[in-house]
């Protein structure tokens, strides 16, 4: 599941592998991943397909004066193809291709992303390090087609990870 935080964390290794989690938060509220990964061996590249999935529940819905209007449901949907390869030793580098559905109420909106990652992996000394690009892309529906521009949530994120002499645990800045 962690391709979905960066693409370039997709390797071979993960060839046949299926990721299936769900959190129950309070509320209803939920956020499903499935993905499934294989390595192209003629290509030397790494795929994985998957699907996220956020319910945000039954929302009370009111008026400006406090009145309960009845209730609406919100959620995002998400399809994902990634593919990652090798980049000398110590590189890799990889890029997901996203189409986003979102409903708030009575509302939809669709939106076409692509997130791009790096690691750079020091297996002597137990530390990889990333950086990605995430939701960089096209809204091809707004959820109000009146409105000027609805900005897709652009995010860049850098990080550390040190497997720890000994012991099964590793330690991750972010």
């Amino acid at each position: 599941s962690l391709i979905l935080q960066n693409p370039a964390l997709l390797r071979p290794e993960l060839n046949g592998q299926l990721a299936l989690s769900h959190n129950f938060f309070y509320g209803n509220i939920g956020i499903s991943n499935l993905q499934y990964a294989w390595h192209h061996e003629k290509s030397q590249t790494d795929f994985s397909a998957g699907m996220q999935y956020f319910n945000y529940g039954t929302i009370d819905q009111n008026d400006y004066l406090g009145n309960n209007q009845g209730t609406f449901y919100a959620a995002d949907y998400s399809i994902n193809l990634s593919a990652s390869r090798q980049y000398r030793d110590r590189w890799r580098y990889g890029a997901t291709l996203k189409g986003a559905h979102s409903m708030l109420g009575g509302v939809s909106g669709i939106a076409f992303l692509m997130d791009f990652g790096i690691t750079y992996t020091d297996t002597t000394n137990k530390i990889i390090i990333g950086a990605v690009a995430k939701n960089l892309g096209v809204v091809a529906k707004k959820y109000n087609a009146s409105n000027a521009a609805e900005p897709l949530p652009f995010d860049l994120q850098i990080g550390i990870s040190k497997q720890l002499e000994n012991v099964p645990i590793r330690l991750f800045a972010v």
